[in-house]
């Protein structure tokens, strides 16, 4: 299949159809299996008929929106980017647009747009982040050695629950209720709250926490967790880092970290991704998932 007298009204159809979506003629050559001066060819003889003498070439259908009508379409979805393909629909049937909910969809395509799940960042006020700022100025030129100083920590929680596997599942259509293929639902959902710690050096002890964190609680981690950990990983002039949970500042646990001279790396409000070590818990859940443990022991 070389020759364009060789080439079908469905090949050429795919030709013009895989030009109309942005591929290239060799692209197009290669997919359709002919030469790339096939390819030219046909779609020489479209641009200059715009359709081909055939009635059952579907493509000379005068399309039903217009290019106005996917600016339209555009602002629409700019202005209402977390609403369904059907709320889209009807701002068009408002605007004098009368669409299906299919060809809303391949507009959509059209112009770029894909449904994604959303990335996920901290909610930050003006204040917040113009605080943000000065905090990574302020650090900016301090250099990796300084860095390497700071002892990170945080608490995360685990779920274990059975019923918190992924929320998809490969199954076959009569499949659908089988024990295998259900996602438990799970009323009180089993979970464990994780302290830990890491630096430069890599992580520290890790402690399974069982009660309500309080500060008494967050300073007996402190005791047997933390120092041992900074004993093994740092040096004696370490800063400690912690967020502005209530038991980390209280006055009770500010006294204690002043006792023990230890030096607390100032730190902001509402700062998560700062963090190195949510990093470390991505991973560790990401295990856990693969691990799909039952119960908390």
């Amino acid at each position: 299949m070389g020759r364009k007298s060789d080439l079908s009204e469905a090949v050429k159809f795919r030709i013009v159809y895989l030009h109309k979506e942005g591929k290239t003629q060799i692209f197009i050559a290669k997919e359709v299996k002919c030469s790339e001066a096939s390819v030219s060819r046909v779609l020489r003889e479209y641009s200059n008929n715009k359709c081909f003498q055939n009635k059952h070439f579907k493509s000379c259908r005068k399309p039903v929106t217009s290019t106005r009508d996917e600016r339209q379409l555009k602002k629409i979805v700019k202005k209402h980017r977390f609403r369904s393909v059907r709320y889209l629909q009807r701002k068009l049937k408002e605007k004098g647009i009368n669409v299906s909910k299919s060809t809303t969809l391949r507009r959509l395509r059209k112009l770029g747009f894909r449904s994604c799940v959303p990335k996920v960042k901290p909610l930050l006020s003006r204040t917040q982040k113009a605080a943000r700022v000065r905090w990574c100025k302020q650090r900016l030129f301090g250099g990796q050695d300084d860095w390497k100083k700071v002892l990170f920590s945080d608490e995360s929680m685990f779920c274990v629950s059975h019923g918190h596997q992924g929320i998809r599942v490969w199954r076959l259509k009569q499949e659908a209720y089988i024990k295998e293929c259900l996602k438990r639902s799970v009323k009180f959902a089993s979970s464990v709250l994780v302290w830990g710690c890491m630096t430069a050096e890599g992580p520290g002890r890790l402690c399974i926490v069982s009660t309500t964190v309080n500060s008494d609680v967050y300073q007996e981690i402190f005791e047997n967790f933390m120092i041992p950990s900074a004993e093994d990983l740092c040096d004696d002039d370490f800063l400690f880092q912690q967020d502005l949970a209530s038991c980390h500042t209280s006055k009770s646990t500010t006294k204690w970290l002043k006792e023990k001279d230890i030096t607390v790396l100032p730190w902001l409000a509402n700062s998560p991704d700062l963090n190195p070590i949510e990093n470390l818990w991505g991973i560790m859940k990401k295990r856990l998932q693969e691990v799909a443990p039952t119960d908390k022991k």
